[in-house]
């Protein structure tokens, strides 16, 4: 019986986050590797088999390069970039595991998976003659899938991941179908890499020296699609990331470091892998209005509704991408190799891919954005609040 002296006690309004949200936020990565590892897996395969032609019945066996004389022209790159390669996937391996595994059995189980699909690939590059299966390949894949399950079990609980999580905690919304969408974001930036592919655009940069074609780019009936293009692309491409961010996110602003990010990435490869005189191509006047444009009307359409938003960047995508293509040159695959001042190897792979997936990049969002119309969570501000929404 309580007396008026005893008070039941009284509960804070603002209660400190239960074990439940705190555990969502630090189950976060298994979530994003469940999208993360098949779209990389697929990568790992096109860049290992690619081009996907020739097969034929190796005559020493598929496993003849487990015993081959180590390769004479080994260098330093080609290590560095056969054990970089496999880092990310030791990390995704790993972070799939780790759920339902005890940590030293994870890390034993990751560092198999990764040494399986290594092997696997090099077994299977013995049926293209375009392919070399190699020993040290095979090797140097492992250990950078071992470096990536290391690095993922020591760095679980750092500083460094526990801010990374709780920023895209705070920063993306945590729904269905969110973390795809981010997997796109960070496919986009990957094209980015390829300086070859005009900015926001299709098609690829040519060099008047190689072209088949006398282009004049100062005509405005070339110079003006090609500009409108870029634009759509620009604002659905922004429309797109703002349906990923939580309400209180400013949209704008966040677009424009993403793109202010990208363009570094693609100024950056060009300074590096482009010959001289086309090492600025890849943005055009046409590129620089387009962007100019997109900004405007992503200014505009950041405050519609969240549905709206969904609507607009499906359908400005759509348009981008087809005006896109219907106005792109593109150049034979060799001479888009010519173009670049790249002595180091893994050119053909990396210019392929990216090609590839810059191809495809509208297409895959564009359906994404029409799968997850009604499931991904709103990213309206709720009525009443006075965040802003740009």
């Amino acid at each position: 019986m309580q007396t008026p002296d005893c008070e039941p006690p009284q509960q804070s309004p603002n209660p400190p986050a239960n074990g439940a949200e705190v555990a969502g936020r630090k189950n976060w990565r298994p979530e994003f590797s469940r999208y993360f590892l098949p779209a990389y897996v697929l990568l790992i395969v096109y860049v290992s088999l690619s081009p996907f032609s020739g097969w034929r019945e190796p005559v020493q066996g598929a496993l003849a390069f487990l015993h081959a004389p180590w390769p004479r022209h080994t260098t330093a790159f080609d290590v560095c970039a056969n054990v970089l390669a496999y880092v990310p996937l030791g990390v995704l391996f790993f972070d799939l595991v780790r759920r339902w595994l005890r940590r030293g059995v994870a890390i034993v189980i990751a560092c198999l998976m990764g040494c399986l699909l290594s092997f696997a690939m090099e077994s299977l590059q013995a049926y293209l003659p375009a392919r070399i299966s190699s020993l040290m390949d095979f090797m140097t894949n492992s250990a950078g899938a071992f470096l990536g399950v290391l690095l993922a079990a020591q760095t679980g609980q750092s500083a460094l991941v526990r801010w990374l999580a709780n920023w895209r905690h705070e920063t993306f919304n945590e729904g269905p179908g969110s973390e795809f969408g981010e997997v796109l974001l960070v496919i986009w930036l990957l094209t980015q890499l390829n300086p070859s592919i005009p900015f926001f655009a299709a098609g690829t940069i040519n060099s008047a020296l190689s072209a088949d074609w006398n282009v004049n780019y100062n005509q405005p009936l070339y110079n003006l699609p090609q500009g409108i293009a870029v634009a759509f692309n620009l604002c659905g491409f922004g429309l797109f990331i703002s349906v990923l961010l939580k309400p209180a996110v400013k949209t704008l602003w966040f677009v424009i470091a993403v793109v202010v990010f990208g363009t570094f990435l693609k100024m950056l490869a060009g300074g590096v892998m482009l010959k001289q005189p086309v090492m600025l191509d890849w943005f055009g006047k046409e590129s620089f209005a387009g962007v100019i444009g997109g900004l405007v009307f992503l200014g505009i359409a950041a405050g519609r509704s969240h549905h709206w938003r969904i609507y607009i960047a499906a359908m400005t995508i759509l348009a981008g991408g087809l005006l896109a293509k219907v106005v792109a040159i593109y150049d034979a695959f060799p001479n888009i190799l010519r173009v670049f001042d790249w002595p180091y190897g893994q050119l053909f792979n990396f210019t392929s891919l990216t090609l590839l997936l810059n191809e495809f990049w509208p297409l895959v969002t564009l359906i994404y954005l029409l799968a997850v119309f009604n499931h991904l969570p709103s990213s309206d501000m709720p009525k009443g609040d006075d965040a802003p929404t740009i």
